[in-house]
């Protein structure tokens, strides 16, 4: 049975108008890292979304409501899409008894793209884009756009271009790490329960994946003033996948860290793609 707000999205968003280009509520542009493609090596490329105050996208995980960004790309035959990374988003309550996973203002994907080793110095690099995702504030609208861009094939390493330095700093910023034995993050998992211990911290969130085995009381048990998380899941087979957000008093900004159970190559995580 569809929850309220569900059922809300189903009768309120509804396709952009074509004969209105400029109404989206998140505008999407596809930028380069390097103002060159060098053969052989891989290139980054990002779909930066600027987005209306008041208004939010979605993460691709577990949410009560909404969808996240799509994507369907289309390329030049010599350069090879690799899978786009996410940064970490953050809790949201548009109602009660609903969560999501959101972004607001900007959301930066990542998206890397392999070269080809006989691409000519002299060719272009060609990556365009189909994209639609929901846009909500008090009502949520299903909006669209293409992108597209060239970048020339470089002689020798490309230079960074500075234009966008900015957008690709801050969203590497959130893109969570494997935790490493310095960053003092332990995870057990007994029964149906998932404890995670971040030393120092005095604040934690865990966002889950989809396709990972989903908590039972996510609003209440998914963040926590402290240096521990206790959250109890549900029964099933799926792997436990997610986005651990650690904030401490030692530093100004928080960290993000991937989450899997078991730990290994034999069990691989659920991924957030488009």
């Amino acid at each position: 049975m569809l929850t309220p707000i569900v059922l809300l999205i189903a009768l309120v968003a509804a396709p952009r108008d074509p004969a209105q280009p400029d109404a989206l509520h998140a505008r999407p542009t596809l930028i380069a890292e390097s103002a060159g493609a060098t053969p052989g090596r891989t290139i980054w490329f990002a779909l930066d979304f600027e987005i209306d105050p008041g208004w939010h996208m979605y993460w691709p995980g577990q949410n009560d409501s909404g969808f996240a960004l799509r994507a369907e790309f289309e390329t030049s035959p010599n350069v090879t899409i690799g899978e786009p990374v996410w940064p970490a988003p953050h809790r949201y309550f548009p109602t009660d008894g609903i969560l999501d996973h959101v972004f607001e203002e900007r959301l930066t994907v990542l998206v890397p793209a392999s070269v080809s080793a006989d691409a000519k110095p002299g060719d272009r690099v060609s990556i365009g884009a189909e994209l639609t995702w929901l846009a909500c504030a008090e009502v949520c609208i299903a909006e669209d756009a293409e992108v597209s861009l060239q970048v020339p094939v470089s002689v020798g390493e490309a230079p960074a271009d500075a234009r966008h330095a900015k957008a690709f700093a801050e969203a590497r910023a959130r893109v969570p790490r494997d935790p490493e034995p310095d960053d003092g993050v332990c995870v057990e998992v007994s029964d149906q329960m998932l404890r995670i211990h971040a030393a120092g911290a005095t604040r934690l969130a865990f966002y889950p994946l989809e396709g990972a085995r989903r908590p039972r009381r996510l609003i209440r048990d998914g963040e926590r003033e402290g240096d521990t998380l206790e959250i109890e899941l549900r029964e099933g087979a799926e792997p436990i996948a997610g986005v651990l957000e650690v904030w401490t008093e030692r530093r100004a900004v928080s960290r993000v860290f991937t989450i899997r159970w078991p730990v290994g190559p034999e069990a691989a995580a659920p991924e957030a793609g488009s």
